[in-house]
């Protein structure tokens, strides 16, 4: 369960490159390099990375990403470098109706102008 500070002042994450392999849809047991960049994000004092590849952002190291721009909650399409997360849809699915949602490429420049940014996972729930 969040702590009340941290869902009022949110957690503090890193963008991070991508160093995984090409194919991060695939669940498998081969997460080594997702571990490694939460780590290095811990070690960095972060409670995430964010992983950039080719200039667009992607997910979070063991988590998904949507970002709220100017009143939309926009979330990276899946594909070949994402791994499909099931909170993201339940979030997507939740804001039909009350909240516009755009599922769409997303360049990193993006986080610094965002309105908030909110990662998602089985694990965590839905935390700013």
């Amino acid at each position: 369960m969040p702590t009340a500070t941290t869902l009022d002042e949110g957690l503090g994450v890193i963008t991070l490159e991508d160093i995984r392999w090409d194919r991060c849809d695939i669940k498998s047991i081969a997460l080594l390099a997702n571990v490694l960049l939460r780590q290095q994000a811990a070690d960095r004092g972060a409670d995430e990375a964010l992983l950039v590849r080719d200039g667009l952002l992607l997910e979070g190291s063991s988590s998904s990403v949507l970002l709220c721009i100017g009143g939309t909650l926009v979330t990276p399409p899946n594909d070949h470098r994402i791994l499909p997360g099931t909170s993201r849809d339940a979030v997507l699915e939740l804001a039909q109706g009350w909240l516009p949602s755009q599922v769409c490429p997303l360049e990193a420049r993006e986080l610094s102008s965002c309105d908030e940014i909110w990662i998602a996972s089985a694990g965590r729930g839905v935390l700013p």
